[in-house]
């Protein structure tokens, strides 16, 4: 199939092209840092690659970075610094979803004398569910003569979101994306004790007029905390499922953004395909009754009839692809593919669309058309649950309508999906006979 073949090498050129793009945007840097493939692209190092199928080995961080202002002048110092961060840092890991311990001490106030903070804890409040955490930004915001105040933005990845639904019990949806949060820190002028405040906000981004949003409630979910409010996750999904997927997004550096796996928009149709290795248009024999089409479709009318034993000119097909497969993992998997390797995890799926040849074809991954090798089989019935100790599974496979184009003798012109006795597709594997092999008479067999 070399049509196929070759498109399916360009979709994989292109996806390698456009990693960058796929990959979340990275903060501002102090330094360059190297910037790994994202999720399902080749792994270009060794060290980061690890072994194949393997749900141990964790690439390299990336180098931290932390924006650091201060608009107060001298009065914050290097100490002050250094317990800010560490405050923080130590209530980000303690919130992770897989986190235990104590409960997170939100709801307090910034200033001793604040009674009416607009971000107190609410018991009704959407929680998040995240793991990841890395400070990117500290402002220090100065003192009013009593309170000290720091401003300060996290990032994190965020794997899920749970709020009420109108009856009062909690909806879970899982959603692995990149997020940031905001935090307030504050201690007295009169010592250096920093602590946490209020709650965390979430930037909304800005009005018309360039001026920020006004931050809305963001609140920490962890694992203890999901089974405690027995949470409803969508789509069959479980809280020990989703201590997997934190566990497993844990794993990844920090620019290994898991996020945006949608289904492709169907159907689609590939033109100009040759199916099968080998394949080839020109003349064609039919051993069947075949009914050909005007248009590419079963629904068309019905343009004339080639009868048995009539040669016939394949001028191009169509691939009409009316379902994408579906592979999904079921921990951190590296693949080994053909000059390259491929990095997923449980946070991934991947849609395959057509198999090509040689054990390649096109996928559709993280909301764009690819390709590459096919590590899951053709796509076929047959190849689910082959691979389930491989870590990853084939739970859907793909469903498609090859429609040829051809020419009879006396120049009329259509389509049909070619059936079982048609001779000629692959010229390079077989010789077309020069008639129809005869009929065999069931029946005569059964009676004998």
């Amino acid at each position: 199939m070399p049509n196929a073949r070759k498109i399916a090498v360009a979709a994989l050129s292109a996806l390698l092209l456009s990693s960058c793009e796929r990959a979340a945007q990275s903060v501002q840097k102090s330094t360059p840092v190297s910037q790994p493939a994202a999720p399902g692209q080749p792994v270009t190092s060794a060290e980061e690659a690890g072994s194949e199928d393997s749900d141990s080995a964790e690439p390299s961080m990336p180098s931290d970075s932390l924006v650091v202002t201060d608009t107060a002048g001298v009065d914050f110092t290097p100490e002050d610094l250094a317990a800010v961060k560490g405050t923080l840092e130590a209530q980000l890991h303690l919130d992770e979803f897989s986190a235990t311990g104590p409960p997170p001490p939100y709801g307090k106030p910034c200033r001793f004398y604040d009674t009416t903070s607009v971000r107190q804890y609410s018991p009704g409040d959407i929680r998040y569910a995240f793991v990841r955490p890395r400070l990117i930004k500290i402002s220090f915001a100065g003192d009013d003569h009593y309170v000290r105040m720091v401003n300060a933005t996290a990032e994190i990845t965020r794997l899920g979101v749970v709020q009420r639904d109108v009856s009062g019990r909690w909806q879970g949806v899982v959603g692995v994306t990149r997020d940031t949060l905001m935090f307030l820190v504050s201690s007295s002028v009169e010592d250096s004790t920093w602590k946490v405040c209020e709650k965390p906000g979430h930037p909304n981004g800005w009005n018309a007029d360039g001026h920020d949003k006004p931050l809305t409630a963001w609140l920490p979910l962890r694992a203890v905390d999901a089974e405690q409010m027995a949470v409803a996750w969508d789509n069959q999904f479980s809280t020990p499922k989703l201590r997997q997927l934190a566990d497993s997004v844990s794993r990844l550096p920090l620019n290994y953004v898991v996020e945006g796996n949608p289904e492709p928009k169907l159907p689609i149709i590939y033109k100009d395909i040759c199916q099968y290795e080998g394949c080839s248009f020109g003349e064609w024999l039919t051993c069947d009754t075949a009914r050909i089409f005007a248009a590419p479709s079963a629904t068309a009318a019905t343009a004339f009839v080639l009868k048995r034993g009539e040669r016939f000119t394949a001028i191009t097909a169509e691939m009409h692809v009316t379902q994408a497969g579906m592979v999904v993992f079921h921990r951190n998997v590296r693949i080994q593919g053909e000059g390259a390797q491929y990095f997923f995890t449980p946070a991934d799926t991947l849609y395959p669309l057509m198999y090509g040849s040689e054990g390649g074809g096109i996928w559709y991954f993280r909301g764009q058309e690819g390709g590459g090798d096919f590590f899951f089989g053709n796509g076929d019935p047959d190849d689910m649950g082959r691979y389930t100790e491989r870590g990853y599974d084939l739970v859907r496979p793909i469903k498609s309508e090859w429609w040829v184009r051809v020419r009879a003798k006396n120049g009329r012109e259509g389509w049909f999906i070619p059936g079982q006795n048609i001779y000629g597709r692959q010229p390079h594997y077989e010789e077309m006979p020069k008639a129809c092999p005869p009929v065999r008479d069931e029946s005569k067999q059964l009676k004998g």
